[in-house]
């Protein structure tokens, strides 16, 4: 599938997804927050149902297993502590032509099929060129990988 066309089909996906009110982009009034989402009144109940057989299933069936609610957003030391800091890497190579960056492994996978998980910006940077793979926005060329932390 191509990056278009999956795109294309998220757009889709996320469009019936709020005509049914399942989620909503957070802060949509406001411009939003890419990769932020609000539950709908139908996604409220089916992640609340989802929730409970997963209760049901995992903690229920077993005397020795307690459930703990944790912060959603930590302090930095945290993420340095656990090495994502350090470790944590994202390969993004940008569009030529339109300026679009794009995680250069997920495109890859995406457009060639091929499994690229722990190749470095060089490898994945000669996939890109190799393999032809253009920019899923506009069909422009993408430049080179480069590593953001």
């Amino acid at each position: 599938m191509s990056g278009g066309m999956a795109k294309a089909n998220i757009d889709r996906i996320v469009d019936i997804a709020k005509r049914r009110g399942l989620v909503y982009q957070s802060s949509e009034i406001y411009g939003g927050i890419s990769g932020f989402f609000d539950y709908g009144p139908a996604g409220f109940l089916l992640k609340e149902k989802i929730v409970r057989y997963w209760r049901e299933f995992f903690l229920h069936s077993e005397d020795n297993i307690f459930e703990v609610e944790t912060c959603t957003i930590m302090p930095e030391q945290v993420f340095k502590a656990s090495g994502h800091l350090k470790d944590f890497i994202d390969p993004a190579t940008q569009c030529r032509k339109c300026n679009s960056i794009f995680r250069a492994d997920n495109l890859v996978e995406e457009c060639t099929g091929q499994f690229v998980e722990g190749a470095d910006a060089a490898e994945l940077s000669r996939m890109i060129s190799e393999m032809q793979v253009r920019c899923p926005k506009c069909g422009g060329e993408l430049g080179e990988v480069r590593v953001s932390t």
